[in-house]
């Protein structure tokens, strides 16, 4: 009988053991993946619906747009040295400027409420390093 509870125990420990672990791996996991200030701006344009977190506030609204598609990007540090980089009010190590092609496609039923009309974009998205990531502050022309 003692024999059967300490089997029990045992399995019951080993599984508890286990359990810690795959949780201890998973975290640790996404701890060392850390996502590119580009590749932000990629999914972000993409799939805005999807991914408003990668952004202050919501830059591309999901409920006016009907389509939305990732052209080009470059680094547009030097072009834009003198930037105001003000909108977002928790720390950052560090800022980066890109100058971004999208094209954007408005519902029909909100086109005339916007105040640019749908096809291609060129915009300076800035982008700030903070605690949870490269985060996208500001999107301006």
């Amino acid at each position: 009988m003692a024999s059967k509870k300490i089997k029990i125990m045992a399995s019951v420990l080993l599984i508890g053991v286990t359990g810690v672990a795959l949780c201890g791996f998973t975290v640790a996991g996404k701890a060392k993946e850390k996502t590119s200030p580009e590749s932000v701006i990629e999914k972000y344009v993409c799939d805005p619906e999807h991914n408003q977190d990668l952004a202050v506030m919501q830059f591309l609204n999901s409920e006016f747009i009907e389509s939305t598609e990732f052209i080009s990007m470059e680094d547009a540090e030097s072009k834009f040295a003198n930037l105001q980089k003000y909108h977002y009010t928790g720390s950052f190590s560090e800022s980066k400027a890109f100058l971004v092609k999208y094209v954007v496609d408005y519902k029909d039923e909100y086109e005339h409420m916007m105040t640019e009309h749908s096809g291609e974009k060129e915009k300076i998205f800035v982008l700030l390093d903070t605690d949870n990531g490269w985060i996208i502050d500001s999107v301006g022309y």
